[in-house]
């Protein structure tokens, strides 16, 4: 009898599994997807952009997470969502070559918490590109961008609080400085940021603003082209509690990087900062060259030279070649001159009495060339 009681409920329960993976708003799963309990997903199906909104037209109202991946959607210039899902929490945009969205793109999607970006292309994005999603807590824009700069960062985030979010990934996407004076502040929006990934980039600063990253707790700045730190980023980072990957960055150790090198060595013993793979933290250039490849936090700071620059070098080089060129030109050419002086000065003599010959000419004198008179000496 339990036998039975047992294969009873345990073919009431694939059932409902069964209606739950098959059954949509529409009651079926649209084509190509995968439609499982509170799960949502059209993964590989290289949907473009109307096949795509007529995937997401049937997403359940009690879905919690939807993912739409590997598919063809360059330009997303309306609504995603036409209707608001109460109780969706993640939404995964990844990998859809994605070129434009708009301020719109995430309307209605109030109760995401959890938005990926990651792996597009995007071009261009509308300001304020999140003023729809205010609950976020994580945001991975990995690799999301094809073109950026600094002035599409600060429209895209400033003006949204995102009051909730905690983790911020914007690796891989080329920045070369997130705080210039249009985006120094782009994370006063996020009061409660606590995780930014900035690795694989091309920053060569900080330079955040004070104010706006005292809750971060973990910062990587790895694999970016940073040579060494400022005295504003060493004091900005003295005021922190936070782990700081700053590894595999082209460190330079001369006379340029010594006092930020003699900060990490003469640590604070009140600083709250870590560093996170210090042993990747190693010198790319150096000055003696015998620091090459050796650990930051090995290097004698008090040998560090500055370096000699090769183009002054080659111009300093180049600018002598010419001076002494000159010089001796000039001394060639003076030579000449004194060992050809007395045929120099008959062949002037002698085209100057010709020119005065022909203007007593023209008033009828008669004049007597003297110039076979001339007597030639050898010196």
């Amino acid at each position: 009898m339990a036998a039975v009681r047992f294969s009873v409920a345990y073919a009431c329960v694939m059932a409902a599994l069964l209606t739950s993976r098959l059954h949509g708003a529409s009651g079926v799963c649209f084509p190509g997807c995968d439609c499982f309990m509170q799960d949502f997903n059209c993964i590989n199906q290289g949907f473009n952009i109307t096949m795509l909104s007529a995937a997401i037209e049937t997403v359940p109202d009690n879905v919690a997470s939807v993912a739409m991946i590997g598919n063809n959607v360059p330009d997303v210039d309306a609504f995603l969502f036409w209707r608001p899902h109460a109780h969706l929490r993640r939404f995964k945009f990844s990998n859809n070559r994605i070129e434009t969205l708009n301020s719109f793109t995430f309307a209605n999607l109030q109760s995401v918490h959890d938005l990926s970006l990651d792996n597009n292309r995007i071009v261009s994005a509308g300001s304020n590109l999140f003023r729809n999603v205010p609950n976020l807590l994580s945001l991975n824009m990995s690799r999301a961008f094809s073109s950026i700069s600094t002035t599409d960062i600060s429209a895209i985030f400033s003006g949204t609080e995102l009051t909730s979010i905690r983790t911020l990934d914007l690796s891989f996407n080329g920045l070369n400085d997130i705080a210039t004076s249009n985006t120094k502040h782009v994370f006063c929006w996020m009061p409660q940021l606590e995780e930014l990934m900035l690795s694989y980039n091309n920053l060569h600063a900080l330079n955040f603003d004070p104010k706006c990253v005292k809750t971060i707790h973990w910062l990587d700045l790895s694999y970016n082209n940073i040579h060494y730190l400022s005295l504003s980023d060493m004091q900005l980072l003295d005021n922190l509690d936070m782990t700081l990957d700053i590894s595999n960055n082209p460190f330079s150790c001369d006379c340029y990087g010594k006092a930020f090198i003699q900060w990490l060595q003469n640590g604070d013993p009140y600083r709250l900062l870590n560093w996170r793979n210090k042993h990747e933290m190693v010198c790319h250039l150096a000055t003696p060259n015998s620091f090459e490849g050796l650990s930051l936090f090995d290097v004698n700071a008090d040998l560090l030279e500055c370096p000699v620059l090769k183009s002054s070098l080659h111009s300093g080089s180049t600018s002598w070649g010419i001076i002494i060129t000159v010089l001796i030109s000039v001394v060639l050419l003076t030579g000449l001159v004194y060992k050809y002086r007395w045929g120099i000065y008959y062949a002037s003599y002698k085209m100057y009495f010709r020119m005065h010959r022909r203007n007593y000419q023209k008033i009828g004198v008669t004049f007597t060339d003297p110039v076979n008179e001339v007597v030639e000496f050898e010196v």
